[in-house]
């Protein structure tokens, strides 16, 4: 070796190369390209001897409290570029540098990964955001042997002054303070690692760098959680208070970048489809209908208040009414509601509108959209980086990184389009299935083809009082065959039945055919015929789990829709069917009902929201038969999750109105006081235009392989609402709640109590 020291041979995680376009972003601003000479951090610098651009000569050691002016700006660019510029004359990041680059004299700048010290040598593994190299520290050696301590300059001037009196440190007494996390910039020459210390899983792992100078600009404190996967098993609000630690995590790093040019290709591909790009208030009106608003005060106009948007939707359309013709953002949108395990307060949808379109060219457009996602090499790229390409074989290959189109469409089922309540439904496939019906929810996840099947027919005069009395009162007998379940354990059927009476079933009635026999409390009371014509129907083989929901027709389709995917995910637990979890199963639902009935208020309210079309043939059930009016509503699902959602709008002053008092039941005065200007828009030329949205941080997730969207937000909340690592919500001061004129309830005793105590009491408006 050309140093006699030892190499370290597998240092550091497998690492790879990042984005072609990293290179762009290697340079440093220093005070001659537009940085600020008042920012930079200053701390120890390693000596560099004999490269002209620092020594020990041109460090201001001299006793003198101040240095000339005219001095000052050279000496900050030697302060700010201390290890002096690589041969090309900018930083490498620290994936870059390959065996070619052996012999060169370069720059890095980054966080330590890990530090080895091995006795007279020293194996630090630097990172930034690209990757990681390592670099061989001599302390001992000349060129490192003198430190010059520049902690302390004077920043409210021109003159820099020193402020410690310091003399020049060894810096083998500055590495018992040098931990992982530390920042560091390090000037070197990069050479060869000899054969047996190469490490092929890292990009860099043919080469080293030995080190020639080294500047400290920040020494990092003992971690609160280690900076690599086993963080995943600390404690979710440790890891959000330390959120800026947390995204140092490569694959945290690697969502911001895949979300980045997610971002990126929507934009160039609805700009190449005509789109303008227009950005609309966040400030509203609080509006009925929909989810609960934040409210923002108005100082100005004390007593009334701004709403943050839930969407964009009324805007949207009003710029349809103004000529835009093509709308779309990138839209941030705000929802006051308890929040379940997987939804946050606020949130960003890909938004868009289009005037004179019907719902084909909806389709056609995102599934263009998505299909130029699916093949961006880039995005490909990143998804590999997050270690996901084994997952997802369609991304394997250039050759097979498209996405069929067009997707598939399924309608909703609303039950009296499905048949009359007296026939028999007819055997269901995956070609005629109808969302509800046969899959028990309205986001089905086809990528399984276990379909609920209507067997009311066979047990219309059945000795099984349970399912006779069911059918006599106008309800369904739904079954579903869970195939090479039957080995259910008596754990995971407690589990099923419970699901089953969350959801309001009295029980379940299940056949587990097993060792050639059906077993199950109930096949006693079955005739011969009525088994022959069950297991012909249902396909039944040894194996088979089959469950039973008799109740009205909702009802039986939701518990088993939900006991569809427990049984999905007991499958998956045995390693059955892991290649059907492998792929991405695209879907549109379309047909909803237009209102559904609330039993609590005694009223209809929109399924969607009271701005969405009827189909033209259901219009005249406005009157007398709403809960058969299908609307013009469509839902991209992608695996059991609602990706986006849209409709056709009402582009008629009076069937809006319409819809508004007469269907919705909302008073004309508050018609006329909410909705006023979007009816008198629609007097002076509105074309029929619709539009759709899709949750851009639920796409990112999916496409990232995590379940949760808030691991692809940058500062992501709480189920509580709170983001915890700047402490936000916080009370504020009663002077800022005297100038908007509001008093909190919640006021009294504030002072003195403890931040957990007073965020319990809430406040109202």
């Amino acid at each position: 070796m050309e140093d006699g020291g030892r190499h370290e041979e597998n240092s550091g995680e497998p690492e790879e190369d990042f984005s072609p376009s990293s290179a762009a972003l290697a340079g440093q601003a220093g005070p001659e390209d537009g940085g600020k000479a008042s920012d930079i951090p200053l701390r120890e610098i390693g000596e560099i001897q004999g490269n002209g651009h620092l020594s020990s000569s041109s460090s201001p050691r001299s006793s003198s409290p101040s240095l000339p002016t005219e001095e000052y700006p050279r000496r900050l660019q030697q302060a700010e570029d201390p290890c002096g510029r690589s041969e090309n004359g900018r930083r490498q990041h620290c994936a870059e540098l390959r065996e070619s680059d052996a012999g060169k004299r370069v720059r890095l700048a980054g966080w330590v990964q890990t530090i080895r010290d091995h006795g007279g040598l020293l194996f630090l593994d630097l990172r930034d955001r690209e990757g990681i190299t390592q670099i061989v520290c001599e302390p001992e050696r000349e060129n490192l042997a003198k430190k010059c301590s520049l902690p302390g300059f004077a920043r409210s001037s021109v003159e820099a002054v020193r402020t410690d009196g310091q003399e020049p440190e060894k810096f083998s007494k500055i590495l018992p303070r040098l931990k992982e996390e530390s920042v560091l910039s390090v000037f070197g020459t990069v050479r060869l690692r000899p054969p047996e210390a190469r490490n092929g899983k890292m990009a860099t792992g043919g080469i080293e760098v030995l080190a020639e100078g080294i500047f400290v600009h920040n020494l990092a404190a003992t971690l609160p959680f280690p900076i690599d996967d086993a963080a995943d098993k600390v404690n979710d609000e440790l890891r959000l208070s330390y959120r800026y630690l947390d995204l140092r995590r490569r694959k945290n790093l690697w969502r911001l970048r895949l979300r980045h040019r997610v971002t990126q290709v929507v934009r160039h591909y609805l700009d190449g489809q005509g789109f303008i790009e227009i950005e609309t208030p966040l400030l509203f009106k609080n509006t009925p209908e929909g989810a609960r608003e934040f409210l923002v005060p108005s100082r100005l106009n004390p007593g009334s208040f701004y709403a943050l948007n839930q969407s964009p939707q009324q805007y949207k359309q009003m710029l349809m009414v103004a000529g835009v013709e093509r709308y779309y953002s990138l839209a941030r949108c705000f929802r006051d509601e308890d929040l379940r395990a997987d939804r946050q307060p606020e949130f960003t949808q890909i938004d868009l509108e289009m005037s004179f379109i019907q719902r084909e060219d909806i389709y056609e457009l995102i599934e263009g959209l998505l299909a130029a996602l699916w093949r961006d090499e880039q995005l490909q790229e990143i998804r590999e980086k997050l270690g996901r390409a084994e997952f997802l074989p369609e991304w394997s290959s250039p050759s097979q990184n498209e996405l069929k189109t067009p997707f598939r469409r399924m309608d909703f089922g609303l039950r009296s389009q499905l048949s009359a309540s007296d026939a028999p439904l007819p055997f269901a496939t995956p070609e005629r299935a109808t969302a509800m019906d046969n899959y028990g929810s309205d986001k089905p996840d086809i990528r399984w083809e276990f379909l609920i099947q209507d067997v009311g027919e066979i047990f219309r005069n059945s000795e099984c009082k349970v399912f006779r009395d069911c059918l006599a009162k106008g309800g369904v007998i739904k079954a579903l065959n869970l195939k090479g379940l039957a080995d259910l354990t008596s754990g995971e059927h407690q589990r099923c039945e419970e699901l089953a009476r969350s959801l309001g079933a009295g029980g379940l009635a299940y056949i587990k055919c097993t060792g050639g026999a059906w077993k199950s409390p109930i096949v006693k009371f079955f005739s011969e015929e009525e088994k022959q014509q069950l297991g012909e129907f249902l396909g039944i083989e040894e194996g088979d789990l089959i469950l039973f929901a008799a109740d009205f027709w909702e009802r039986a389709c939701a518990i088993l829709g939900r006991l569809r995917l427990e049984g999905i995910g007991l499958l998956l637990k045995r390693g059955k069917d892991q290649s059907a979890s492998s792929r991405f199963e695209f879907l549109w639902v379309e047909n909803f009902p237009l209102v559904t009935y609330q039993e609590e208020e005694k009223r209809y309210e929109a399924t969607h929201h009271p701005f969405t079309a009827p189909l033209p043939e259901d219009e005249c059930g406005l009157m007398d038969a709403l809960e058969n009016v299908r609307s013009q509503h469509y839902d991209l699902v992608l695996n059991g999750v609602e990706l986006g959602g849209g409709s056709i709008r009402i582009h008629e002053e009076e069937l809006q109105r319409r819809i508004f008092e007469e269907v919705l039941r909302i008073p004309p005065e508050v018609v006329e006081d909410r909705f006023g200007y979007m009816l008198k828009a629609f007097r002076y030329g509105t074309p029929p235009h619709g539009g759709i949205a899709l949750g851009l941080d639920r796409l990112v997730a999916m496409l990232a392989g995590t379940d949760s969207i808030r691991d692809v937000m940058a500062f992501p909340k709480t189920q509580s609402g709170q983001e915890l690592m700047t402490g936000s919500p916080t009370p504020v001061p009663e002077q800022l709640l005297r100038d908007l004129r509001i008093r909190s309830t919640a006021g009294e005793g504030l002072k003195g109590k403890t931040r957990k105590n007073s965020e319990a009491d809430g406040a109202e408006g």
